[in-house]
């Protein structure tokens, strides 16, 4: 391997040689300055060159943009003791340059330290010249190898954090070629795109990928990647009609696409997109923090999924810049009220790191590599066995949540909700649909944003006033002002961040709901606590009365002394009031 160093410092430049020299690599040059940088690259190609940045005549920075040419060297090694800003940068640049192989050497290192380096240089030449040769040689006619079944889909599973269940696949394409085995979707999708041949291979991967898990018998979702073109043609009818054919249900089907394609939409994209949404089809922005689009655009798109680019999952543990802009991509989402996504989760490490952050929804090789059909439905009948079930149901009667900003309630509930699964909450965003919220249905606590309360008209106020009345409610304000309140309420002043509202909220409900449970079980003598704890642990009276040692009349007596204690006048009621139903 033929080695440029190029380092002003004599020291420095020697070290590194002697160290390459233990390591057995002999044909290396020294280039102290931009003269001695001309002269050593003047009809010589390197396999490799370590470039300090701080230079005398020229930094590093210039030379590689410069002097050196990409064609000069496979790969670059930056060895310098600069700040890590600084040596990304010099990175990325080297990177836009298209330098084949980019890396950093932090001074000081060791020999074991500069052998790794070398170590994963030829190792990326190893690949790279794999992958090159592939391409040399991959002649296969697209549209042959369409029509002939030589496309398939692989399947990478996505557990939820909070349950750890197999909630969704997404579907990846591959090509099986007949010398070359499986080519990865890199290798051919800008040729397809070339081709023209983008809304076949959608249709081909929608109805293979639709039947199969149809046939699983499973419940699981469907994510499919989708781009600009297929947005700009007969997406909706398309793909109604397929899932039609294949019986897979529309709200289990999640399309996805990145930044840049939601960047700019034409009307015919947004058609799509309305009517697919109309009828449960769900879409995900894909990378998220790689591309270009506003969040504007993005809040106006009917997005239900953000999927945090594996670049910043990556490195989320420890670099601080990729944790911070990871930990403020969660927090969009959840404000939006959507879901988040993170890609490339490849560790135990990752995992709980995110897991403690609150993402919703995991995908990396950590959980599941891609897969073939039957290597899924395996995991998926293991899962369903090995399933811890959620015990958890719902404790009380709905909680109701009235306020006019639905992308605000829809969050809020949705935080409240995944917090603690065994309440349900309800979002009303307008008068009338609370009036049939509170006339239909038994809830139990009614939370009120007092600025979409105040905004309504005189008429309206009214009858949310009357509405309330003996109702147990909580009031959302952005300030500690009581005088507003013009009802019996608990006053709660929100946070600007949704997610400690949230917790507030919650805190609240809980602590009243305990109270509730301590006030049943209080009114109710020691022995007919007992009696309806048996009640509601299934058991009939006559297993009651041998468990107690009492008549089963007796039982009765008991059963009949509690309703009436507590007002209730069924077994439903008694758990709801005991908090476990």
């Amino acid at each position: 391997m033929k080695i440029l160093i190029i380092e002003d410092d004599t020291l420095q430049s020697l070290n590194l040689k002697l160290h390459l020299g233990e390591l057995g690599y002999h044909k290396v040059s020294v280039a102290k300055n931009l003269d001695e940088l001309k002269v050593a690259t003047h009809n010589s190609i390197y396999d490799l060159i370590f470039c300090d940045i701080h230079m005398p005549d020229a930094d590093g920075i210039v030379l590689l943009s410069s002097y050196l040419k990409n064609q000069l060297s496979s790969g670059i090694i930056i060895v310098s003791a600069v700040d890590d800003t600084i040596r990304q940068l010099t990175m990325g640049m080297c990177r836009q340059l298209n330098y084949n192989y980019v890396s950093a050497l932090a001074k000081p290192y060791n020999r074991e330290q500069l052998a790794g380096e070398i170590n994963f240089f030829i190792s990326h030449q190893l690949n790279f010249q794999a992958r090159t040769n592939k391409k040399l040689s991959f002649d296969i006619d697209l549209k042959t190898a369409l029509t002939n079944n030589q496309f398939f889909p692989l399947y990478q599973p996505q557990f939820s954090f909070n349950t750890g269940e197999l909630i969704g696949v997404e579907a990846l394409v591959r090509l099986e070629h007949p010398t070359l085995g499986i080519i990865p979707p890199g290798e051919f999708l800008s040729k397809i795109t070339d081709l023209g041949m983008m809304k076949d291979l959608y249709v081909f991967m929608l109805r293979k990928t639709t039947k199969a898990i149809s046939l699983m018998n499973s419940s699981i979702h469907l994510s499919l990647n989708i781009n600009q073109e297929l947005l700009d043609w007969s997406l909706f009818e398309n793909t109604v009609s397929i899932c039609e054919q294949t019986g897979f249900p529309l709200n289990r089907l999640t399309l996805e696409l990145t930044e840049e394609q939601a960047y700019n939409p034409t009307s015919t994209a947004l058609e799509n997109l309305a009517r697919l949404s109309l009828y449960g089809v769900k879409f995900a922005i894909d990378d998220f923090g790689t591309g270009y689009a506003s969040l504007e655009q993005l809040i106006d798109l009917p997005i239900s999924e953000l999927k945090i680019d594996r670049v910043f999952i990556a490195r989320a543990t420890r670099d601080y810049k990729h944790q911070q802009l990871t930990i403020a991509a969660i927090r969009l989402a959840h404000a939006l009220g959507l879901q988040c996504v993170s890609e490339g989760v490849e560790n135990a490490e990752t995992w709980e790191y995110l897991k403690d952050l609150g993402v919703d929804i995991c995908q990396g090789y950590y959980t599941g590599k891609p897969m073939m059909i039957n290597e899924l439905n395996a995991l998926h009948y293991t899962a369903k066995k090995t399933k811890v079930k959620n015990t958890a149901k719902k404790s009380m009667k709905p909680i109701v949540l009235f306020d006019s900003q639905v992308v605000r309630a829809n969050a809020t509930a949705r935080m409240l909700a995944k917090a603690n699964e065994a309440l349900e909450f309800i979002t009303s965003t307008y008068v009338e649909q609370l009036r049939y919220f509170l006339r239909d249905l038994p809830v139990s606590i009614v939370l009120i944003d007092l600025e979409s309360y105040l905004n309504l008209s005189d008429t309206e106020q009214d009858e949310v006033k009357m509405l309330l009345h003996d109702r147990e409610t909580i009031i959302l304000s952005n300030e500690n002002n009581k005088e507003h309140i013009p009802f019996l309420a608990t006053l709660i002043v929100k946070s600007e961040d949704v997610s400690k509202t949230s917790q507030m909220i919650l805190q609240l409900i809980e602590s009243k709901i305990s109270k509730r449970k301590k006030s049943s079980q209080s009114m109710l003598s020691k022995r007919e606590q007992d009696v309806a704890q048996l009640l509601l642990a299934g058991f009939s009276n006559k297993y009651i009365a041998y468990e107690l040692d009492i008549s089963q009349k007796t039982v009765s007596t008991f059963k009949t002394r509690i309703f009436q204690k507590l007002g209730i006048k069924s077994l439903i009621e008694l758990a709801q009031a005991f908090n476990i139903s």
